[in-house]
């Protein structure tokens, strides 16, 4: 629209226009004109250094989508484990893995004889629950106040026996397998009842007892006395002598090579955390698998790291045959042996027989079984003789040099008889010399 004309000027007020008002002066326009000159110089360098940060922030990205590219390889997973843990630092604390936090451990009490007798098929179930009743039945005949438990998935066990029934759990009752040791043509044409020991692995953990001495149910006593109850009691007296674990032992010479028939444990940090290192050893190399050597993996790992102490349990409570020869089960002969056998690894049909040879002559001896399994007749026990010198031991067995005599000496008068060795760390001076308490290694 056509603005109204100015009013003339000089009145006594001077009328003005909206445009007038609102139009800048010059020196408003000068002030404008410099702040954004300053501006200018404000800005420059900080756009430059966005850019930059924006450049380093795109290198990042592009290196984050190379790292998830997978790496080409031709190793296995399983070939880049390592079998043997590195050095530990000299900071580190020495343990494998984290203690075992198993339910009750606080509620651990005393010393008992944990047996086993499981099975996912009823076979297997019915022909161990026999065994560990007959073998509990001997212990219980001259121990009449031991606690003896038993692992066992039957409805009921004998309570004259037993004193603690525990029922694993289903889902740990895994099918196992009828060849463990590798598919010979003996295991294929019997077909012997299925094994797994991971759920007796599991279940020692969980022992009610703080002293657990673990036995097989293939075992038989040779006592008749109480000397089974007076060993639990002296080595709980004794915290088990200093020892966290004992076993049987199956190597020869200094090496000790667990035999899992025979295990004594002392509940405490240094054995749970081995016992869970083993358990996931087993689990890694297979349900199925020999449990003796991952347990003999795990002592290593936990004595590479130190703190632990592992014994060889005596030969009077963990009398066992051993193969003289590499590839071959027979001939077979024991550690050597002082004094009375008191737990013998056998079975039922043999117990007896061989309780009588082992305890006829109680000066330090080896047993030797010169069994043929094709010249004996089926079933029979087989030939088990005495051998109380290096030479009948040499010309019994055809070898040249008598095995498993690493815990023995010769008599220094050169007569070829055995005399026991007493371990160079004693412990326990008078149990020691009846050979009653674990070997140092």
């Amino acid at each position: 629209k056509k603005q109204p004309a100015s009013p003339p000027s000089g009145g006594p007020l001077e009328a003005v226009t909206a445009q007038q008002v609102l139009a800048p002066s010059a020196a408003l326009r000068e002030q404008e004109r410099a702040y954004l000159v300053l501006m200018s110089y404000i800005w420059r360098p900080r756009v430059h250094s966005l850019a930059v940060l924006l450049f380093l922030a795109f290198l990042v990205w592009i290196r984050l989508l190379l790292q998830q590219q997978p790496m080409k390889t031709s190793f296995t997973a399983a070939a880049v484990l390592p079998i043997e843990p590195p050095s530990a630092p000299a900071n580190m604390t020495k343990a494998v893995a984290a203690q075992w936090a198993v339910r009750g451990e606080e509620n651990k009490m005393g010393a008992g004889i944990l047996i086993f007798a499981y099975g996912a098929e009823m076979r297997t179930l019915q022909l161990f629950l026999k065994e560990a009743t007959s073998a509990a039945g001997q212990i219980r005949s001259t121990n009449p106040k031991l606690n003896i438990a038993i692992v066992c998935n039957n409805a009921s066990v004998d309570r004259n026996v037993f004193t603690h029934h525990i029922m694993p759990r289903e889902d740990l009752l895994f099918q196992g397998s009828r060849c463990p040791y590798g598919e010979s043509g003996d295991c294929l044409k019997k077909k012997p009842p299925t094994r797994q020991w991971m759920t007796r692995l599991y279940y020692l953990a969980h022992s009610p007892f703080k002293l657990t001495w673990a036995l097989d149910s293939n075992i038989f006593s040779c006592s008749t006395d109480d000397s089974i109850t007076r060993f639990l009691e002296s080595a709980l007296r004794a915290k088990m002598w200093g020892f966290d674990i004992a076993h049987a032992n199956q190597g020869r010479g200094p090496t000790l090579v667990p035999h899992n028939w025979n295990i004594m444990v002392m509940w405490n940090e240094r054995s749970s955390n081995l016992l869970r290192d083993w358990l996931l050893l087993q689990l890694r190399r297979g349900i199925a698998t020999d449990d003796q050597n991952t347990l003999y993996v795990a002592e290593t790992r936990a004595r590479k790291l130190g703190g632990i102490t592992i014994g060889q349990m005596p030969t009077p409570f963990a009398a066992c045959f051993y193969s003289t020869q590499i590839g071959a089960f027979y001939p077979r002969i024991t550690r050597p042996l002082k004094g009375t056998a008191h737990i013998i690894h056998a079975k039922l049909y043999q117990g007896r027989s061989w309780c009588h040879q082992f305890n006829t002559d109680l000066k330090a001896r080896q047993l030797a079984m010169l069994r043929d399994p094709k010249e004996i007749k089926k079933g029979s026990p087989g030939q088990v003789v005495a051998i109380t010198r290096l030479d009948q031991c040499e010309k019994a067995l055809n070898v040249s040099e008598c095995p498993y005599i690493d815990d023995a000496l010769l008599d220094s008068q050169g007569s070829g008889e055995y005399l026991l060795k007493h371990p160079q760390n004693q412990v326990h001076t008078t149990v020691h010399d009846s050979g009653d308490v674990p070997y140092s290694w």
